[in-house]
């Protein structure tokens, strides 16, 4: 059981690794991107004065984002995150010391696997795997002795599946799954929260059930034992 549980707390050390050290692809890599696939823009080395800000432009001379703050990554370096990839279109993004560059956002990627599609199904596997072991582990254990911790680790497994698509979700919004993948996932995730509360409200009730019974089976037991005594009492 001790090893069951250390294999647990490994795997969701790594899947929080994974999802702490996980970044978009970066825009300046290349300069096309496919539609619903965010990128993280990284700025060359700039010096400007006053407030670091960049403007995002569309090709009919349209300013869709003005004076947008930079983030800061090391010193004279920025970056932000490139979000407007829901339909085609070309963009010029001017940083606040003059230079510029063209993002074009383009239909080829548009119901084909991305690396961020790659990437969600890599986690959602994971996660499955650590939902197995924790059910897995929960029924292992004997209904008589440990029937506390199984049902601990059976609601466990219930949060932690919920919770795990709850930031399957985030990660698709923020690095912008293909259509087909986002529709997927809310609907999965709808799913799986509708049938989580009816389990729950379900063993709820037995778990409440079982615990009156059990009230019940005591209190009969000590009204008898008092029965009892008070019979013995009359006797003498």
């Amino acid at each position: 059981m001790k090893s069951k549980v250390m294999l647990i707390w490994a795997i969701l050390t790594i899947l929080l690794g994974v999802t702490v050290h996980s970044q978009l692809p970066l825009c300046n890599v290349d300069s096309k991107i496919s539609i619903g696939e965010n990128c993280t823009f990284l700025t060359p080395v700039i010096n400007c004065s006053g407030a670091n800000f960049y403007d995002i432009i569309n090709l009919s001379g349209i300013e869709v984002v003005n004076d947008a703050p930079l983030t800061e990554l090391n010193e004279s370096i920025f970056f932000f995150n490139f979000t407007l990839t829901q339909e085609p279109n070309d963009f010029i993004v001017r940083l606040c010391e003059g230079s510029t560059k063209e993002i074009q956002v383009i239909s080829g990627g548009e119901g084909e696997v991305t690396q961020a599609d790659m990437a969600f199904i890599a986690i959602a596997i994971l996660i499955i795997g650590i939902i197995f072991i924790i059910f897995k582990a929960s029924f292992s254990l004997d209904d008589e002795r440990h029937w506390q911790l199984k049902m601990g680790l059976f609601y466990g497994g219930i949060a932690l599946g919920w919770a795990a698509l709850n930031l399957t979700l985030r990660i698709a919004e923020d690095v912008g799954l293909t259509d087909n993948f986002q529709r997927s996932l809310e609907i999965i995730y709808g799913a799986y929260t509708i049938i989580g509360l009816l389990v729950v409200i379900y063993l709820a009730i037995i778990f409440f059930r079982f615990t009156f019974l059990k009230f019940l089976a005591i209190a009969k037991a000590l009204t008898k034992q008092k029965d009892k005594d008070e019979g013995e009492d009359q006797a003498w």
